[in-house]
């Protein structure tokens, strides 16, 4: 489990590194009522989750390997994005 979550959070980190042209980045981890809940966030351009998924450069495969990696730990992986106003990566796990 900790070897996943620290493989979604890498990737979303690296992500922000390669695609956002963020000027600031957050990562947070919090546990309130069995859930932990692990956030990226940055402010950078943005990008349509669709578009990603189907492109023909990468066809989203670091979102994919996300959230295969979420669904193997019972894990459930949101991202929220839209262009121009940053992404946020939500990685919840119910304990």
């Amino acid at each position: 489990v900790e070897t996943a979550l620290f493989r979604i959070l890498q990737e979303a980190v690296n992500n922000i590194a390669r695609h956002a042209g963020a000027r600031n980045a957050r990562l947070q981890l919090s546990f309130k009522d069995q859930t932990l809940l692990a956030e990226v966030e940055d402010d950078g351009q943005g990008f349509d989750l669709q578009q990603v998924q189907t492109s023909s450069l990468d066809g989203g495969l670091g979102i994919q390997g996300m959230r295969e990696r979420a669904e193997l730990i019972g894990a459930t992986l949101d991202i929220i994005s839209q262009p121009g106003s940053g992404t946020t990566v939500q990685v919840r796990l119910k304990g």
